[in-house]
């Protein structure tokens, strides 16, 4: 080889080509390899793994369906504003093909009110959004008050230990905390013989006749335009997700309520509760700048003159862990921050499961349970505090229920009633496909589906009676 560089340019040339020609494939197997190792570590990779990790343990079979709905665009509704052009816009929505949906479960409620009909009993008149999946779950759903709906206790057995955990703090923990999933910070629940979590069953649910969401039916899976301004500078309709609403009519606004919405950026669930026209004054809250001012754009946007706001609207900027008071409000919205489960699957922009971000994501349980206690410790006695997510991880929904309801009755003297949904929900069977049979104890939970593509959201209603 000495010889060839040295004495040979002919061979030297040869040589040195099949050298390049090595390099350049190393070098290419070695960016392929890179390639091949980021794409692996995006954000919705990440995420997509860790869901199929911890998902099907709750879920079973339906995951499969769920995932497919996850990775399709979610179903799009609209909110209609009713500080515009009401029936003008509604006109425009109608001539796109949608229907007024909550104009179709107003009547759903007022037949099964009529035909006194029970949670076994499935719907006398299906909706023009069921689906044989919606169907499916409507027909053999989890009854769990007793037949005259009296006060009950859940004792510590009723709960699934697959799907409420053992919370730790994630002070508690040692190690490097940027490498810990979701499963080191939760174990399965041992007994804990010493909760009791009264529950009793809601009564039915209401929709005020100012709130007017459009969708489309089961299967269509057609696009609203853009909203328009009317001549009063405000836009026409919000676009949300249908599913969103639910907690805001879990809430139940009544006339001269006082209502806090704790974790409102970016204020669609704020805008459907001005949309009642109920509340006598809205305090909306979170906690960084840049969702503040996104939240007052979407005020100003649909509530421009500030002397026709229905109500008296207040925005703050403040870390909700750290709300000092005390028995404030009537209504509390605790929507609170989670894995934001669609978003982390489609988007790599500020997406949770970014491997920077790791630290932030073990630590929401910890987040939610603080939020939602000090929600509680916000509303007066008798009043209503609804606590919200848009992911299908039972640590955060019911495990997180679990654990602010166990600090509450072991730090405070305050006392709660979780409420059963399970029979108000009933008239919303056509239109969503709601969780049965998935362990889901304190709240409801709305799952994906390719059918009608919206959720997930899951909300738990809890009443503070002392």
């Amino acid at each position: 080889m000495n010889r060839c560089i040295l004495f040979s340019p002919k061979l030297c040339g040869r040589c040195c080509q099949e050298s390049s020609l090595l390099s350049r494939r190393w070098k290419s197997k070695k960016a392929d390899h890179w390639a091949n190792l980021k794409r692996r570590q995006t954000g919705p990779a990440l995420a997509m793994k860790h869901f199929d990790h911890f998902y099907p343990e709750t879920y079973g079979a339906r995951w499969r369906s769920m995932r497919l709905a996850l990775l399709c665009r979610s179903k799009p509704a609209a909110l209609v504003n009713h500080f515009g052009d009401v029936a003008g816009t509604c006109d425009r929505l109608t001539e796109t093909g949608s229907i007024d949906l909550t104009a179709e479960l107003r009547s759903q409620i007022s037949r099964l009110r009529l035909s006194g009909s029970t949670v076994d009993q499935t719907p006398s008149t299906p909706s023009p959004h069921s689906s044989p999946t919606s169907a499916t779950s409507a027909s053999a759903p989890e009854e769990e008050a007793d037949a005259a709906g009296r006060l009950r206790v859940l004792e510590p057995t009723d709960v699934s230990s697959a799907v409420l955990h053992d919370y730790v703090p994630a002070s508690q923990l040692h190690g490097d905390d940027d490498w810990l999933e979701e499963g080191d910070y939760f174990q399965f629940a041992q007994e804990d013989g010493s909760l009791r979590v009264a529950v009793d069953r809601d009564g039915p649910i209401t929709i005020p006749e100012t709130l007017r969401l459009f969708s489309y039916p089961a299967g269509d899976i057609s696009r609203f335009p853009h909203p328009q301004t009317s001549g009063s500078g405000a836009k026409d309709y919000y676009p949300m997700d249908a599913a969103s609403l639910l907690p805001v009519l879990a809430l139940d606004v009544q006339p001269g309520d006082s209502v806090l919405d704790l974790c409102a950026a970016p204020g669609g669930k704020a805008l459907a509760i001005l949309q009642t026209l109920r509340p006598a004054s809205l305090v909306c809250n979170d906690v960084q700048a840049g969702r503040v001012r996104r939240l007052k754009q979407v005020l100003l946007d649909y509530l421009p003159e500030a002397d026709r706001w229905p109500c008296e609207v207040k925005v703050t900027k403040m870390d909700g862990r750290r709300l000092q008071d005390k028995e404030q409000y009537d209504k509390v919205l605790v929507d609170a921050p989670c894995f934001s489960d669609r978003h982390v699957l489609a988007e790599e922009e500020n997406n949770l499961f970014a491997i920077s971000r790791s630290r932030e994501r073990i630590q929401i349980p910890q987040l939610q349970t603080d939020l939602l206690r000090r929600a509680v410790e916000a509303v007066r006695p008798g009043g209503t505090v609804v606590y919200s997510t848009c992911t299908l991880s039972p640590v955060q929904n019911d495990g997180v229920v679990h654990m602010a309801l166990k600090m509450l009755w072991e730090d405070t003297d305050v006392q709660v009633v979780v409420k059963d949904m399970t029979q108000a929900m009933r008239p919303f069977y056509g239109a969503f496909w709601f969780a049965r049979g998935c362990g889901v104890k304190y709240g409801q939970m709305v799952l994906p589906s390719v059918v009608n593509n919206f959720g997930p959201m899951y909300f738990a209603k809890i009443v503070r009676v002392k």
